[in-house]
């Protein structure tokens, strides 16, 4: 039997193989590094078109696959289509895009009841402009997928639009980037664990967890980033990809005992 560790990060490679010491089956790693230098696996494979070609859910399946770990959101959709395939635990493909897709992820706690910062779709300039005529100025405007989602431009008038539109979209709109836009200016968030749920303000405290109830992490503990506004708290997102939870992550995923599961168990 075979654990997947699937590894697009940046970086020094994590150390699997620490992590990951009491696993019985055997550690498989599929890796875009050149070089990965990796010692300890059964298997270690280099594809030099990991991140645009099928050929690792290929490989993927010619093995007797019973866990896939992928630590990098990047890797998680990917991580979440082989499980539904294969059948295995763990958070599937629907499941990895709400946590990747900040715009997914916001519907889904919307639906869920949890208050969510309002936002929208950019797929062309007239979504911007309309976006402008709706919430006024100004827009921030976020990349949707990339780990953080970090802001892409903040805009104050429509020459702002305007210029901002030309250089991020092709004429033909073959090329559109993955955004979204938000209104108002950047609020000043402040970040909550499940460990300081117990001390947060009450409107804070059930936001975060009608929050963390609706998601299944693909990734490690997760970290809720909460908004103040004139109505209350406004949950910016969920982020599931802290670094520091990186080893309880992989041990997840590879149906081994977390920390806290081994120091109870």
């Amino acid at each position: 039997m075979t654990t997947l560790i699937l590894d697009r990060s940046t970086g020094a490679l994590p150390p699997y193989r620490d992590w990951l010491w009491d696993a019985e089956d055997d550690l498989v790693l599929f890796t875009g590094r050149a070089e990965p230098g990796a010692d300890g696996f059964a298997e270690v494979r280099t594809f030099p078109d990991y991140a645009t070609a099928g050929t690792v859910e290929q490989a993927a399946l010619t093995l007797p696959v019973t866990a896939v770990v992928a630590l990098s959101p990047a890797d998680a959709v990917r991580a979440g289509a082989l499980r539904d395939h294969l059948g295995l635990p763990g958070p599937g493909r629907a499941a990895a895009i709400a946590c990747v897709d900040l715009l997914t992820q916001r519907g889904l706690l919307s639906r869920a009841g949890v208050p969510t910062v309002a936002c929208g779709p950019v797929d062309r300039a007239a979504d911007l402009f309309w976006y402008a005529h709706r919430w006024g100025y100004p827009l921030r405007v976020r990349s949707r997928r990339a780990e953080g989602w970090p802001t892409v431009a903040r805009l104050g008038s429509e020459a702002e639009i305007a210029a901002f539109t030309a250089a991020a979209f092709s004429p033909d709109l073959r090329y559109a980037p993955d955004l979204l836009a938000e209104a108002g200016a950047p609020a000043q968030t402040v970040r909550y664990t499940l460990a300081d749920v117990a001390t947060a303000a009450p409107a804070a405290a059930s936001a975060v967890r009608a929050a963390f109830a609706a998601l299944t992490e693909p990734g490690g503990p997760p970290v809720a980033e909460v908004a103040g506004s004139d109505d209350g708290v406004l949950v910016d997102a969920v982020d599931t990809w802290a670094r520091d939870g990186a080893r309880a992550a992989a041990r997840g995923q590879a149906g081994l005992p977390t920390e806290d599961q081994e120091a109870t168990g």
